[in-house]
């Protein structure tokens, strides 16, 4: 029998009718917004590196639709797993040969709804020879452990809608050739994960578990999560989520077990 705390018995919610709080969503200032798309249409090499943060402001159409207008490829953060579709040409997934070239080779980083702080789970993004823009709604990101050369501080939804009109206003054009790039990185990325991946060796490996789940689930209709450990560094590789969502990654939570009660959540 539930035992209600003292002064609960006797609640009447008609009396006392529950209103939810309204939450308020800051825009980014404009002047900061347009310094920050002029730096990316001018860069050589410009890459997206979304967090969750696209998650929590509800962004993902709009990250979707600033990526495509500029061509710029997008590499998540493994809790922002799925908030960018991985089959998409744009995509650079989470980690290996995509995410290493990117990170490496760019000459200009636009961070969105990532905090960019330290981490075991995620990548250190360098800053040798880079301009590093970070869109974020918590100004203690800024400059916390990763240098930041232009911020644009404020809810990732509306942030990205101004950046979206405003690529339009500077006539933005997708970038030629970008698409090319990504593919031949994602094929390196397979080429060496693939004979693991089709191997009949006794005892099975876990790569070869993975492809037979992936044959197995219809992406656009499932929720993947995996477990601590090397689960989760090899499933978040070689699984591609295409659906916002679609995949529900812990990085900071490092208990066995808890893939159980991910996957009742989701």
């Amino acid at each position: 029998m539930l035992q209600l705390p003292r002064g609960l018995e006797d609640y009447d919610p008609a009396e006392h009718p529950y209103t939810p709080v309204k939450g308020w969503r800051p825009s980014g200032d404009p002047a900061d917004v347009e310094k920050a798309v002029k730096a990316l249409l001018n860069a050589k090499m410009p890459m997206i590196y979304a967090g969750q943060g696209v998650f929590f402001g509800d962004a993902c159409a709009e990250l979707r639709r600033f990526a495509e207008l500029t061509g710029t490829p997008v590499l998540t953060t493994l809790m922002g797993k799925s908030c960018f579709p991985e089959d998409h040409p744009l995509s650079l997934g989470v980690r290996d040969v995509p995410a290493e070239k990117w990170l490496k080779g760019s000459d200009l980083v636009l961070a969105i709804g990532a905090s960019l702080g330290p981490t075991s789970f995620g990548h250190e993004v360098p800053t040798r020879g880079k301009t590093i823009i970070q869109c974020t709604i918590d100004e203690q990101d800024l400059n916390r452990a990763t240098r930041t050369d232009l911020a644009v501080v404020g809810d990732s939804k509306l942030v990205l809608t101004q950046m979206i009109a405003e690529a339009e206003r500077q006539k933005a054009k997708p970038r030629k050739g970008v698409e090319v790039e990504v593919s031949v990185a994602k094929d390196e990325k397979m080429t060496k994960y693939r004979p693991f991946m089709e191997s009949g060796e006794k005892p099975i490996n876990p790569y070869r578990v993975y492809a037979e789940i992936i044959k197995a689930l219809d992406p656009t209709n499932s929720v993947v999560t995996h477990e601590s450990g090397n689960t989760r560094d090899q499933l978040t590789t070689i699984y591609d989520s295409v659906i916002e969502h679609g995949f529900m990654a812990w990085g900071n939570v490092s208990t066995l077990g808890f893939g159980l009660a991910a996957a009742m959540g989701a």
